[in-house]
């Protein structure tokens, strides 16, 4: 319902044109869609409202990164690990500096900090650091709950699916 959501932003936007989490949404959408500019837009104008906003920063940065123009998504992955340190800044800042081909290893073992191993999704990040492996990966993507366990399962395919990329595995 991508387009409906985005005609229902729009009007509302008109209503309160300074509605960042109505750019935010919108933004959202449009990356869904694969309409990475508009997407980028949206939330440039978002981070302009609020040079601060941590989900403007972040959701640009994937929305560059998807479009391929990894150096821009680096700095905004970047700009997102100061505002708000986490594995998952972390993992993209990485994802984003080797596709710019930044070595980014030591970067991403100082920036994912003191998460405890077991913790998701520093799986991901012993991956990335060579002290893992891509079953290990998916067998950690586990949790009581079949919802979440679901949603970790295809968060640990999609990285599995990125370490593969990084080594020019594309057929993997």
């Amino acid at each position: 319902e991508s387009d409906r959501a985005i005609a229902d932003y729009d009007r509302a936007l008109k209503l309160r044109p300074n509605d960042v989490d109505g750019y935010i949404a919108r933004a959202v959408e449009w990356t869904v869609k694969g309409e990475y500019k508009r997407a980028i837009a949206d939330y440039e104008h978002a981070v302009r409202l609020v040079p601060d906003l941590l989900s403007g920063y972040f959701g640009r940065g994937r929305a560059r990164f998807y479009a391929g123009d990894f150096m821009s998504a680096a700095s905004d992955f970047y700009r997102s690990h100061q505002l708000a340190p986490s594995l998952y800044t972390a993992i993209w800042l990485f994802l984003a500096r080797k596709r710019a081909d930044i070595p980014g290893e030591q970067n991403l073992a100082n920036d994912a900090g003191t998460s405890g191993p077991g913790e998701w999704p520093a799986p991901v990040v012993a991956l990335y650091l060579g002290k893992s492996q891509p079953d290990a990966v998916i067998r950690s993507a586990t949790h009581p709950d079949a919802t979440r366990q679901r949603d970790l399962r295809c968060e640990a395919s999609f990285y599995v699916g990125h370490w593969h990329v990084l080594r020019g595995a594309l057929d993997a």
